[in-house]
Parts: C-alpha cells; sequence; structure tokens
C-alpha cells in the first residue's frame, strides 16, 4: 500500500514539473516618459540609444516552454520616440528562467 502511495506521488511531482511545457506568446505594451528637461538635438544624432525620450512600444515575444523553469523564444517589437518622430523595429531572443516552482507568483531572470 505505501509502495502505491510513493507511485501517486512520484507520478503528481512528474506531472507539476510539465504543467507549463508547450508554445507560448507573449505581448507586451510599454510607453516610457522623459524626465529630463534637457534640449535634445534629434538631427543627425544616434536616438536608439537616447535614455530621455518618450516613447512607445508593442512587442510579442513566441517560443518554447520546455519545463516549468527554462523559456526559449524569439520576438518582434515596435518602438516609437515621439518627441524625435523616430521608428524603430527591434528582432530580439528571449531566454527566461524561472526562479520558483509556484503558480501565484513567478519571478524570472
Amino acid at each position: 500500500m505505501a509502495e502505491q502511495n510513493d507511485d501517486k506521488t512520484l507520478d503528481s511531482r512528474h506531472q507539476n514539473r510539465r504543467t507549463m511545457r508547450g508554445y507560448k506568446a507573449f505581448y507586451d505594451v510599454e510607453y516610457g516618459f522623459d524626465i529630463d528637461d534637457e534640449e535634445k538635438d534629434w538631427e543627425g544624432g544616434y536616438i536608439a540609444g537616447y535614455p530621455h525620450c518618450n516613447n512607445f512600444m508593442i512587442s510579442t515575444t513566441q517560443g518554447y516552454q520546455f519545463n516549468n523553469f527554462f523559456f526559449l523564444g524569439g520576438g518582434l517589437g515596435l518602438l516609437r520616440y515621439i518627441d524625435g518622430k523616430k521608428t524603430m523595429m527591434p528582432i530580439f531572443a528571449e531566454t527566461s528562467i524561472n526562479l520558483l516552482n509556484n503558480k501565484r507568483v513567478m519571478p524570472f531572470l
């Protein structure tokens, strides 16, 4: 009888590790606010890495969750610098490592 309960517990643990496995899609909407009063020169400048400008971004990441802890995927976004009237389209790879195997709270790297 105890052996049968151990098998059920082992099966339950194995199933819990597989619950998040499969294709995943994430969709994000972001807005960045300018908190600096400094004047900006948009002509002939490189604004891609400029930290102080209002911007709006939408993006999606598509990929595969290998287990409850590891996700690997790629994505595409549309980033609009509002003040500079410039637009970028980032293409990126993404990995996530979930730190806890908890369904309510899931911090990740």
